[in-house]
């Protein structure tokens, strides 16, 4: 295989190829600039300096840090219906807060008290409340 490859490319070839320097020892301009290039990119990563923020309080204000609170709040048990409260007051935007507040109803509706489930409905829109009223009144019929 070596052979091979010695005999489709020669010494000159190879050597120009594989460190950009030319038969004459002279480094070719367009092999210098896709150098160049290959380690600016390489050095300019910001996914690899950069850590995600840990608190959604880090986070840039709008849709980034409301979804983190919307995650956030997803993730409790149904224990915790009062740091519920506490969370979808800090979601900003509309939808994220129904989409958030309806789920965490829908799914903790067998175990969270009726004046708990209706006042964190009562937190949503007209017709995202009416919703999520129906959602959590009617347990039995999701069944």
């Amino acid at each position: 295989m070596i052979a091979y490859v010695r005999f489709l490319f020669p010494a000159s070839v190879a050597q120009q190829f594989f460190t950009g320097v030319g038969v004459r020892g002279v480094v070719k301009p367009r092999r210098m600039i896709t150098i160049l290039l290959a380690l600016g990119l390489v050095g300019c990563d910001g996914a690899a300096g950069v850590s995600e923020p840990t608190s959604c309080d880090a986070r840039p204000v709008g849709l980034e840090r409301d979804t983190c609170y919307g995650d956030q709040l997803l993730a409790l048990p149904s224990t915790e219906s009062a740091q519920v409260k506490e969370i979808g007051i800090l979601i900003q935007d509309g939808m994220v807060r129904q989409a958030a507040i309806s789920r965490w109803v829908a799914e903790h509706a067998n175990e969270i008290p009726k004046e708990t489930g209706e006042g964190l409905c009562n937190m949503l829109s007209e017709r995202d409340r009416s919703y999520c009223l129906k959602r959590f009144l009617a347990v039995h019929l999701q069944r």
